[in-house]
């Protein structure tokens, strides 16, 4: 069973973003801006935001062990793994270490889980607000090559720390453009990924759940879920539909 699959096709997703772009004009917008304000999960850890356009974003990703009511996430357990109730969290690269770093990885049924694991006035972001981060980026300036169209921003995204490197001009592995390199404040490290109790890819990659499940087709749905991705190698920002099995990162989003 592979953990992740293609996403959705390039005209679908080119009618998001020019609906994204048509009605942007709408959503009251401010400049790209750090919030001191401590924000807390049901661990206690500390987080601190970030408000790109008319988003606010944890800048770190989430670390808890525990779901907002207190309850315990579980580790590991074959006999639930191929279930709806594989809920299990791990620290990257299975490295406890880490966790404070770069957070944990979550399967996708803990993130929809209805007790919930953002801290308080937070939640997991669906794919719509997603795509609606990367058409603000790359229409206000934040493509590495200074293009407003092509959608080149993982360079913004991304902090320098791990990344394995990269020849690619733009790559987050690359040390080029060093002006664009976070210059979102984002702050996206490559916390790599976890299948079949089998961590991979640390340093190479990260991957980002939404809430939303994969829509390209009901089977899909059934397996699947939308996420962000993020590679040392590439440029841009990708999409897929990934394996609810596989364990990846998760940053929240403020409601609005």
């Amino acid at each position: 069973m592979s953990f992740m699959r293609k996403g959705a096709k390039s005209g679908f997703w080119l009618l998001i973003i020019i609906f994204y772009l048509l009605t942007s004009g709408c959503r009251k917008e401010h400049p790209t801006k750090e919030d001191s304000t401590v924000i807390k999960d049901a661990d206690g850890n500390k987080y601190s935001s970030i408000t790109i356009g008319s988003q606010v974003w944890l800048r770190e990703n989430l670390k808890t062990s525990r779901y907002s009511n207190g309850d315990l996430l579980l580790t590991h357990s074959w006999d639930k793994y191929y279930t709806s109730e594989a809920k299990f969290h791990w620290p990257p690269n299975d490295n406890e270490s880490y966790a404070d770093t770069y957070g944990r990885l979550y399967t996708w049924y803990v993130v929809n889980d209805e007790r919930g694991i953002c801290p308080k006035g937070y939640h997991v972001p669906t794919k719509q607000e997603w795509v609606e981060l990367l058409v603000y980026l790359t229409s206000h300036g934040f493509d590495f090559n200074g293009s407003s169209y092509q959608y080149k921003i993982a360079k913004s995204l991304t902090y320098s720390t791990d990344w394995a490197f990269s020849p690619n001009p733009g790559a987050p592995g690359n040390i080029d453009f060093s002006s664009y390199r976070n210059k979102s404040g984002f702050t996206a490290l490559p916390a790599g990924t976890h299948y079949n109790f089998v961590p991979s890819d640390f340093g190479l990659k990260t991957f980002f759940w939404s809430s939303s499940e994969s829509s390209e087709s009901p089977d899909l749905a059934i397996t699947s879920a939308f996420s962000a991705l993020i590679y040392h190698n590439k440029n841009f920002l990708e999409w897929a539909g990934i394996n609810k099995l596989g364990a990846s990162s998760v940053r929240c989003i403020k409601d609005r």
